[in-house]
């Protein structure tokens, strides 16, 4: 077959389509989950977030509970988790889901200073609610963002 004739022959081939999802690189932004009984605080929270760069909320939670059941479907990188609420706490949700995602970064905010997460949650921090602002925030992402 003359060359002319198999270049013809190759344009008229379709183009092969690759699936969005094969080019779309990988999201790098931390994910974060949100746990607060106060619904104005997580909004605070929420829209601190918005100002710094490379952070996107997950999913809100507004108990224990509901954090424990989030955390293990959401898999976050960062959860900010307050230390009082109703029903299972912070301290005692923290636990579980240490043991669950190890590798999942729990910063305890609380509006309390008496306020200590248990000895078996060494690596978790404890950040003063009044004290939080994008700043903090950025602070407390910047490990799970370096580690990305």
């Amino acid at each position: 077959m003359p060359e002319s004739t198999e270049r013809a022959r190759l344009s008229e081939r379709p183009t092969p389509r690759v699936a969005r999802s094969a080019i779309t690189p990988p999201t790098t932004a931390v994910r974060v989950l949100l746990v607060d009984d106060d619904e104005g605080f997580r909004t605070l929270v929420r829209e601190l977030l918005g100002s710094v760069q490379g952070a996107e909320v997950v999913g809100e939670a507004k108990d224990g509970a509901e954090a424990v059941k989030l955390a293990k479907t959401l898999r976050p990188d960062v959860i900010l988790m307050d230390f009082q609420m109703p029903g299972l706490d912070g301290a005692a949700a923290a636990l579980e889901i240490a043991t669950v995602l190890p590798a999942t970064r729990i910063v305890i905010l609380s509006g309390t200073d008496s306020a200590r997460p248990p000895a078996k949650l060494v690596p978790v921090e404890l950040v003063p609610k009044d004290g939080v602002d994008s700043e903090v925030l950025a602070h407390i992402l910047r490990p799970a963002r370096e580690q990305r």
